[in-house]
């Protein structure tokens, strides 16, 4: 893989790219032309000894490569009391060989700076490491390649391979049809997937956003090199081109998502859930250079038409600090609280994604919010589809039924895109007691509600498990039932509660959607503190059921108890209310009519 025909190569998909610049172009434009703070000298072709240099931000170290790779057993750290010696030099041999041979592919491309995040970043220093990692984005998007190794072998990447190979097809049983010097070229659509996408190292969080921020990649796989930049995708076998699969277009999506950056978070997001971390207190972390790349390139702009690159400065119209949030963005936020575990039945999930009940066995950091999609044990899915007519204000079609009030954060670290120290929601909405009784197995259960005669309650189903309290967090693998009482009902203990979020209609279908949540001791005056503990759609087409009177209740409590002299968002939710309540009423038996016990009130959700 050393020889001179490969780094030719390599040298070639470089000055390719380099010259037309546009994938290093629109990543640079939503980030800071920062310098890591160290990074390592292997000097220049034929030494065999590196060094640990600090950079000082200086201009004379902008052409770096950056490492992407799986930590191991015998990975080698930087700390506090062998920094003097890294920065004195070592010889080449006291590193793994995935190390050396990146070392020595560096000087025969005429690199001379390398960074990896293990001899970078102090590994028994909190603060370094939350300070570096507030820098990620810079550090891939500035980088001028990434060398991405996706096994880690004993004997390095610059070794003899065993390329693959088709056998020949037998064409005597043909009678002749078939010329025997004819050849087939096989195209595989799903190489790059295929050959690097089921890597150890791809199955690891932090690689999402190093790969996605990265302007180019060269993948050093097992059988030969692979080449991935916004412009193509290549491979030793077909330098001048793969042709992509859909998933392969991810990179593009990231730097051409256009209005769209809502649905290519949410989708990134999902990919990241499925990816394991060593640290699960590390999961917001790892994921906040594509949350900052997104948000801040939704800002400036990116860089349109062929070589024409014109970047547009728009002012932030709110405060940065509370634009993102543990995961949850303002704009979005009633989209970004309605995930749920991933627990369909097996058969509906894609070939390539591996989930099942049993992928919820992580024990997220208490850090982590209750609300924060990063709180999820496991894969997750979102509520809301792509395709969901969407209002974000509040409408006779549709829209919000609670109120973001304010968002309460206190940062850990420098990066707002990264842990909090605490975060928590005020939100306004119609606060409705329930009981929550978790199903009797995994199996798929129909989001209509029951027909029922009992006018005492209304009933709903979870989107997944509950996930409840007290910490530490256990959680069941199946959905729960939902009763919540009516007006009607006499008495009743609640164990959890609902709270409605949006009402919407799709295809002329009206569903509600909204959270579980339970409410938990507080010290002090103050507003209600609860946590989240699951979520619920509710549909309903009335000439379906004509006994569900779960939506009408809903609406009928909204204008019983939101006051009629309240601030704007709460008028405009009456007169909507109004229009729902009519829609949810069609279709009902004479004279059927609910409401929900509940009250209108603000929340701390935390």
């Amino acid at each position: 893989m050393g020889s001179k025909t490969t780094v030719n190569t390599v040298k070639g998909w470089l000055s390719m790219c380099e010259g037309g610049d546009r994938c290093v172009a629109k990543r640079r434009a939503v980030s800071d032309p920062i310098i890591p703070t160290r990074l390592i000298d292997v000097h220049t072709y034929g030494s065999q000894f590196w060094s640990v240099v600090e950079t000082n931000n200086h201009q004379s170290f902008s052409k770096y490569v950056a490492l992407s790779h799986r930590w191991v057993a015998d990975t080698p750290r930087l700390l506090r009391n062998n920094y003097l010696a890294f920065q004195m030099g070592q010889s080449d041999d006291v590193v793994p060989r995935s190390y050396q041979d990146v070392f020595v592919l560096c000087r025969k491309l005429d690199i001379r700076y390398v960074w990896i995040d293990s001899l970078c970043i102090f590994q028994d220093s909190a603060d370094d490491f939350l300070h570096e990692a507030a820098t990620m984005i810079e550090v891939y998007a500035n980088a001028f390649c990434t060398f991405s190794i996706g096994w880690e072998s004993p004997h390095g990447f610059l070794r003899p391979r065993n390329t693959r190979a088709l056998l020949r097809w037998n064409t005597d049983n043909l009678n002749g049809l078939v010329p025997p010097d004819r050849h087939l070229f096989v195209h595989d659509h799903r190489e790059l997937r295929e050959t690097i996408g089921q890597t150890p190292l791809n199955r690891r969080g932090w690689v999402l956003q190093e790969q996605l921020l990265s302007p180019r990649i060269l993948h050093l796989g097992n059988d030969q090199l692979y080449w991935e930049c916004d412009g193509r995708i290549s491979s030793e076998t077909e330098p001048d081109g793969l042709l992509p699969h859909g998933s392969d277009y991810r990179r593009k999506m990231l730097v051409d998502n256009g209005e769209s950056e809502s649905s290519t978070w949410q989708d990134l997001v999902v990919q990241f859930m499925r990816l394991d971390l060593t640290f699960e207190r590390d999961r917001l972390l790892a994921v906040s250079g594509i949350a900052r790349f997104l948000l801040t390139s939704s800002e400036n702009g990116l860089p349109e038409g062929n070589g024409s690159y014109s970047y547009r400065k728009v002012e932030r119209k709110v405060d940065p600090t509370t634009e993102y949030v543990a995961g949850l963005r303002r704009f979005h936020w009633i989209k970004d609280l309605l995930w749920q575990p991933m627990i369909f039945p097996q058969r509906w999930i894609e070939d390539d994604v591996k989930v099942n009940r049993g992928s919820f066995n992580r024990c997220p950091d208490n850090i982590v919010p209750s609300w924060s999609w990063a709180a999820c044990p496991g894969p997750i899915r979102w509520t809301v589809e792509p395709f969901d007519v969407w209002h974000h204000d509040v409408s006779d079609e549709g829209g919000p039924v609670a109120c973001l009030r304010n968002i309460n954060f206190e940062l850990l670290g420098s990066d707002i895109y990264g842990l909090p120290k605490s975060a928590s929601l005020d939100i306004s909405g119609l606060l409705i007691p329930a009981k929550h009784t978790e199903l009797d197995g995994p199996e798929y259960h129909p989001n209509g509600v029951e027909a029922t005669s009992n006018q005492q309650y209304f009933y709903l189903y979870t989107d997944g498990f509950m996930y409840p309290l007290p910490y530490p967090r256990v959680h069941g693998d199946v959905r729960s039932l939902i009763t919540a009482p009516l007006e009607s009902c006499d008495s009743f203990t609640p164990t959890c509660f609902i709270i409605p979020l949006i009402s919407l209609s799709i295809w002329k279908d009206p569903k509600t959607m909204g959270l579980v949540v339970q409410e938990r001791p507080r010290a002090g005056d103050g507003l209600r503190e609860f946590v989240r503990v699951g979520s619920f759609t509710r549909y309903h087409k009335p000439d379906h059921n004509r006994q569900d009177c779960a939506g009408l209740a809903i609406m009928n409590a909204i204008l019983k108890n939101v006051p009629a002299d309240g601030d704007k968002f709460e008028q405009k939710l009456r007169d909507s209310a109004y229009w729902w309540e009519d829609y949810e009423r069609a279709g009902m038996e004479d004279g059927h009519d609910a409401t929900a016990k509940a009250e209108w009130t603000t929340i701390r959700l935390v």
